[in-house]
């Protein structure tokens, strides 16, 4: 017999699914509003990184979220479902296509358009850009540290906004931080997750590191 939490569980995954199909259409339909000079003797490198302006190139769509609010499982089903690369502010990890597993990168960050080297960088070594559309971006935003004070969750609408564009970059086996410019995020999705659900994640997470 089904529980009332397996069947709110169960419905919370057909949600997360049904979401993440709708995020896919909008990213692989969509057509991009902004308009830039042809540049198709340029020599863009498809399966590696994509000039900013090349009318082929993908828009930065930034999907802000706390860590474990899902969005590792909806970046594993669009590489699963387009076979395209989506896109993270944090170099210094990958994305394995096979397994969908988020790993140490042991490579440089390979950003997503050439000489942006602050980022936002590919999340698969392996899988192409998006053509056009849109290129999802990974970002947790802001005040998602493990062992702060309470006060230190709060930030200003300013700060939060800086903060979401800015990640490491991996450079010969360091990080550096960085920061790119606004003007190169299209569009803006944030992912909202059941605060107690988030909570109780998070916990386990940290259970088992400890562990």
């Amino acid at each position: 017999e089904t529980t009332g939490s397996q069947k709110a569980f169960l419905l919370s995954k057909r949600i997360a699914i049904i979401s993440c199909l709708l995020i896919v259409v909008l990213l692989t339909v969509s057509s991009r509003t902004k308009s830039y000079p042809s540049s198709s003797l340029l020599g863009r490198h498809l399966e590696v990184t994509s000039l900013v302006r090349d009318d082929n190139a993908p828009g930065i769509a930034l999907m802000l979220g706390f860590p474990y609010s899902g969005q590792t499982f909806i970046q594993r089903a669009i590489h699963q479902m387009t076979e395209t690369s989506t896109a993270t502010n944090y170099g210094s990890s990958m994305m394995r296509f096979e397994d969908g597993i988020v790993t140490p990168s042991t490579r440089n960050s390979i950003p997503v358009y050439e000489g942006f080297e602050n980022g936002p960088f590919v999340f698969s070594d392996t899988l192409p850009l998006p053509h056009k559309g849109y290129i999802l971006t990974r970002s947790f935003g802001a005040a998602f540290c493990k062992r702060c004070l309470a006060d230190q969750y709060i930030r200003k609408d300013r700060v939060f906004f800086v903060e979401s564009i800015s990640g490491e970059r991996l450079i010969n086996g360091l990080e550096k931080s960085v920061r790119y410019s606004a003007g190169l995020v299209d569009k803006y999705i944030h992912i909202i997750r059941n605060p107690m659900s988030h909570i109780a994640a998070r916990y386990v997470h940290e259970r088992d590191v400890y562990e």
